[in-house]
């Protein structure tokens, strides 16, 4: 695979160039100034089907869907804020005023795949993709007896050295995730290059890898997967920091041959050249995938040089006045399915408004406990409930933490473990937007598997906030001790 671009730094809300067939796909991005960009897509050579993208540079909604088209973009939309729509553009993209238009007229045009939630004003909608529908059968196109069953942070670095390396029996493995991998926030060299590409299969089985950053300079094709050929990547969701590659995407750098199904990807990005939120070249198969992230404009090394005093002074007051500038999260989480939607959004704008109130005892009974978790309709941030157990209740409680022994062997391990301070959790929900009420919660699985004993429960709840439009993740949150019973 060739690759001419100019030197001009561009980007796009998905994907910088696709060749391929990419469908049923939604883009809601972030862009700072300075960068030449497009909603969806830079180049556009091949199909664009049933795809919706949301894109910001400030306060102003970024246009076009397409920058340089010369394929079919078909049923694709964008949403223009309350800006005067121009209509069906070149690209057969429709433009949407979410501002002036009801949920339901929305539902209509868009993708059956795509849910958009009820909400009194559209234009604090969430479109996600419907639950039921987002998995690909992906077991069904390899022998789930063969596949590497991966399990850590360290087995996944190994397989990445290892196709990077040109092992070719690695590059044409079936991979499967059976639980969620945190990478410690370490460099991350992306799985395949041009030379060794990715082949194989990679089912993501639902879970995700997060806390990565890419930024080795020298790359070409940046992202989690670099470049893959002839693969297939399923249900899968990739969460990190992109800061390198001539191509770049959070999910994969470039695609050929290859097919990515009900995949998504969160990032905060920084422009070298061409990028693609998701990705930066599609040759492939996209479906039912998804970007949510930030993509800012990368300063060139002489500039650095040039004014290093200024740039200094400027990393020194973000440190100190918001050390997680550079660690923006935005959240993949749909609203919570027993959220009941109990009055109007009514925040009027100046000062960040957190309120919330909920009852102090969770009893659960069948799985499913009483809350009443209420997020009022002045507050301008939704919420995200867990509700933790340390350690050592669950032993006291139960005899075990609840972890697998291979889990709580590497805790044990660790010098610095507190049961009293380490914690697993028992339950979370989904998004509680403003305005709406939680009234029920639902029990999950503990890490072994086994569902929580019969018992009282010290517990904390733990609420994450998030911004009502953007979904970045503020710095703030907040945890207060609750009592669970389970019957």
């Amino acid at each position: 695979m060739s690759l001419e671009f100019n030197r001009e730094k561009k980007c796009a809300g998905f994907a910088g160039v696709n060749n391929g067939k990419i469908s049923d796909c939604i883009s809601i991005s972030r862009f700072s100034r300075g960068i030449d960009c497009a909603s969806f897509a830079l180049d556009n050579s091949g199909s664009i089907t049933d795809c919706f993208s949301r894109s910001n540079v400030g306060k102003k909604f970024v246009k076009p869907f397409v920058i340089n088209n010369s394929g079919t973009v078909e049923n694709s939309y964008m949403d223009i804020g309350d800006a005067q729509p121009d209509g069906p553009d070149s690209m057969s993209a429709f433009e949407y005023d979410f501002a002036n238009t009801s949920v339901d007229e929305l539902q209509g045009p868009l993708n059956p795949a795509f849910y958009i939630p009820e909400c009194e004003d559209p234009k604090f909608a969430d479109i996600d993709f419907d639950e039921e529908s987002w998995h690909y059968e992906a077991d069904l196109e390899y022998n789930p007896e063969s596949a590497v069953v991966v399990s850590s942070a360290n087995q996944l670095f190994e397989i990445a050295k290892q196709i990077n390396d040109g092992d070719f029996k690695a590059a044409s493995s079936v991979y499967v995730l059976d639980e969620d991998i945190d990478l410690g926030g370490k460099k991350w060299t992306p799985i395949g290059n041009e030379s060794h590409p990715f082949k194989g299969v990679f089912d993501g089985n639902g879970h995700k890898v997060f806390n990565f950053k890419v930024c080795d300079k020298s790359l070409t094709f940046a992202g989690f997967f670099g470049f893959i050929e002839d693969a297939l990547i399923a249900n899968l969701l990739v969460d990190g920091v992109v800061k390198s590659g001539t191509c770049s995407g959070t999910f994969a750098g470039a695609s050929k041959n290859s097919k990515i199904f009900c995949c998504s990807a969160v990032s905060y990005m920084k422009v070298r050249k061409r990028t693609g939120g998701f990705i930066g070249r599609n040759d492939g198969v996209i479906e039912k995938c998804a970007f949510y992230g930030k993509i800012k404009k990368a300063f060139p090394l002489w500039w650095w040089l040039l004014i290093p005093l200024i740039i200094l002074g400027v990393l020194i007051y973000i440190y100190i006045t918001n050390p997680y500038k550079n660690k923006a999260v935005f959240n993949n989480v749909p609203i919570d399915p027993y959220a009941v939607h109990t009055e109007d959004f009514s925040y009027e704008g100046g000062q960040n408004t957190v309120t919330f109130g909920f009852s102090d005892v969770i009893n659960f009974k069948n799985g499913i406990g009483e809350f009443n978790l209420v997020n009022p309709g002045y507050s301008n941030q939704s919420m995200q409930l867990k509700v933790q157990i340390t350690d050592s209740e669950m032993k006291e409680k139960t005899g075990s933490t609840g972890r697998t022994d291979a889990e709580q062997a590497e805790f044990d391990a660790n010098p610095n473990y507190d049961p009293k301070n380490a914690r697993i959790d028992v339950c979370t929900s989904g998004l509680i937007p403003p305005g709406y009420q939680l009234p029920k919660l639902k029990l999950g699985k503990l890490p072994n598997g086994n569902s929580l004993p019969a018992g009282a429960y010290r517990a904390i709840a733990y609420l994450s906030f998030f911004d009502y439009q953007t979904n970045e993740r503020a710095v703030i949150n907040s945890q207060l001790p609750v009592l669970v019973v389970v019957e």
